[in-house]
């Protein structure tokens, strides 16, 4: 039934491609509903309806979603959608995708898991977010296993070696600096004391005087 579906679309290499620029296309109306609604999660979050889910839970499932979807659409998705193009699993792009599981690895369950609490979530923003990992997991996955045209061949580190080591750099910086102003965060919400922390406060320290949300700032 998929095989079909792609194909009636004019088969994955379009499909792909449309849902790619969909995906470019969303983040600038993403941004637009971001300065006019708010972002309603966390700290903005005051939705406790029955539609509210546990947010560590939910966190934890709709980040998983992600690294889930690339693994399936890098190595398993051939067996129901075949492509015309070749494949090209090198060690390169292995690695690449190594990477992405890393960081999801801490984001899905490190970070939650590191939590003092979290609010309740509703089942709108989780289901969003499901979407949205499934996408970019699947367009990432399929990015380096087909739709790259062989770019990540076994020469690559040898032709892109300045890109690499700087994207590993950045990659570096960005993951530590998430992580250290996650813990400015975490310390908020976990004073001393060893009880949870309920209540605002204003951040100090690293970036959060230059940026407001710097853990997001380092992540992207």
């Amino acid at each position: 039934m998929t095989y079909h579906l792609v194909d009636a679309l004019g088969g994955e290499e379009d499909v792909y491609f449309l849902l790619l620029r969909a995906f470019q296309i969303s983040c600038v109306i993403v941004v637009g509903g971001e300065l006019v609604f708010g972002s309603p999660y966390g700290s903005q979050s005051t939705y406790k309806g029955a539609l509210a889910l546990n947010g560590r839970l939910t966190w934890v499932l709709m980040e998983l979603v992600s690294p889930v979807a690339l693994l399936y659409s890098y190595y398993a998705m051939d067996s129901f959608v075949p492509v015309t193009r070749s494949k090209s699993h090198s060690l390169v792009s292995i690695a690449f995708c190594a990477l992405w599981i890393v960081h999801y690895v801490n984001r899905a369950l490190v970070y939650p898991l590191r939590l003092a609490s979290r609010k309740p979530m509703h089942i709108g923003i989780g289901l969003t977010s499901c979407l949205f990992n499934t996408l970019n997991g699947y367009l990432n996955g399929r990015w380096f296993s087909v739709f790259s045209s062989g770019l990540y061949n076994e020469d690559y580190l040898n032709t892109h070696t300045l890109q690499v080591v700087f994207g590993l750099c950045l990659f570096v910086l960005g993951m530590v600096g998430n992580i250290y102003h996650d813990n400015i965060l975490m310390g908020l919400r976990r004073p001393a004391t060893g009880k949870p922390n309920n209540r605002y406060s204003v951040p100090v320290g690293g970036l959060f005087a230059m940026v407001s949300c710097p853990h997001y700032f380092c992540e992207v």
